[in-house]
Formats: C-alpha cells, sequence, structure tokens
C-alpha cells in the first residue's frame, strides 16, 4: 500500500462511487483524467461512463499493476508520471480524483495553470481545503480564492464519512466541484494582470489597504 506521507486515503464505498459519477457531468463522450490513481478502484468505476479514462500514477510499481490490471480495456490510459509534470491534454477534458492531501495545493494549482482548462473537476478534498478554496465562511477570502474563482465556480457535492475511506481518514473530507466559466468577467489575456493587482493589494494589511489603492488610482 502507498506510504502513509503521501497523506492518501482510498474510497471503499464502490456504490456511493458510483452514485457520485452518475450525478456528476462526466458522460461517454468525455475525456477523464483520474490523478493518483492508485491500485485504480476510481479508474474501474469511470471506465464505464467516460469515452476515455487517464489514470495517472507516479508510483513505478503500482503503474506496472495498473497496466495488467487494465489491459483489457481499449479505452484506459495508465501514464507513468508526477501529474505536476504532466501536460494535459490540449482538447476537452475532466477530472475526477481523490488526490493526496498534502498535494491538494499543487494539484490545484497546476490544473489551473494549463493553456486548455478542464471543463469540470471533482476532487475528494480536505474540507478545511476546500472551505479555503471556497473563500468560506464569509469575509474569508484570500488569494488561492480569488484566482480560482476567475475561471471556475465551486461547490461542497458531497460530505463524505469517515467510513468511505480505508484507512479512516483524521480530518473531514467532501466531494468538491469545480466547474469552468464559459464567460469569465475577466478575458484570458487580462487574468495575469487581475492576479498581479490582487498580489499586490494582499501584500499589505487590511488597515493599509486602502493605501495601498490609492497608489494605483490616485483620487482627491
Amino acid at each position: 500500500m502507498r506510504k502513509i506521507e503521501h497523506s492518501q486515503n482510498f474510497i471503499k464505498n464502490k456504490k456511493l462511487l458510483n452514485r457520485l459519477i452518475v450525478h456528476s457531468n462526466i458522460t461517454s463522450k468525455d475525456v477523464v483524467i483520474d490523478i493518483g490513481a492508485g491500485y485504480g478502484t476510481i479508474t474501474n468505476v469511470l471506465k464505464n461512463y467516460a469515452q476515455k479514462v487517464i489514470a495517472i500514477e507516479k508510483d513505478k510499481n503500482i503503474y506496472e499493476f495498473l497496466k495488467k490490471r487494465f489491459s483489457k480495456y481499449s479505452n484506459v490510459e495508465i501514464i507513468a508520471k508526477d501529474v505536476l509534470n504532466y501536460h494535459f491534454p490540449l482538447k476537452q477534458y475532466k477530472v475526477f480524483a481523490n488526490i493526496p492531501f498534502n498535494y491538494t495545493s499543487d494539484i490545484i494549482r497546476r490544473l489551473q495553470n494549463q493553456k486548455r482548462l478542464p471543463t469540470d473537476i471533482y476532487l475528494f478534498i480536505q474540507k478545511e481545503a476546500a472551505l479555503q478554496y471556497m473563500g468560506l465562511p464569509y469575509h474569508s477570502e484570500s488569494l488561492k480564492s480569488l484566482f480560482i474563482k476567475t475561471r471556475f465556480t465551486l461547490n461542497i457535492k458531497y460530505n463524505f464519512r469517515s467510513t468511505d475511506f480505508i484507512p479512516i481518514p483524521r480530518v473531514k473530507v467532501v466531494f468538491l466541484h469545480l466547474h469552468l466559466i464559459t464567460n469569465p468577467k475577466i478575458n484570458y489575456k487580462d487574468i495575469k494582470m487581475w492576479q498581479d493587482f490582487l498580489t499586490f493589494i494582499f501584500s499589505f494589511r487590511p488597515s493599509n489597504i486602502r493605501k495601498a489603492l490609492y497608489k494605483l488610482i490616485p483620487y482627491n
């Protein structure tokens, strides 16, 4: 089994997994990427619903196991790679994954910096992290929440029970859906400028934000 330091808890409730996929936006026409596929529990269910499943697994031994397990399925592709070095498709795709909790920020950052953004991202994620990305509780916006809301809407679709996983997680886990905004308020070419603006503002203490804005937009 994968080492504990990867902080990954594997789902064992297959009926629940089927239900989550059925109620997602995944169709038989979709290419779906399973990040950190592990021993293939999610990939094995996704293959019944998607046109193609790309399972990414960086552990070479588990990769060999996956290759054998899914060798008979033409719609499953196994990739031996760290997802942080993986070049995502330039054609439309979606993501459905149970990611290691301690790689959450790195993986989401990687996903939102692709040339072709996924139309839907479904993640098994620590609840605390999900709320941070959603800017919750209210008035808790951060750079990460404002950055991601530029291109995606975020909703928690399900609150898992600890007994849904093995080993049992020590934290609360949710099923987070990120949906690509088709007509964002900020054009793609202007996003970098918007992020630079936010970074500048957040570099000041809340009490000094007015002074920061005055430096950018002087007023009488």
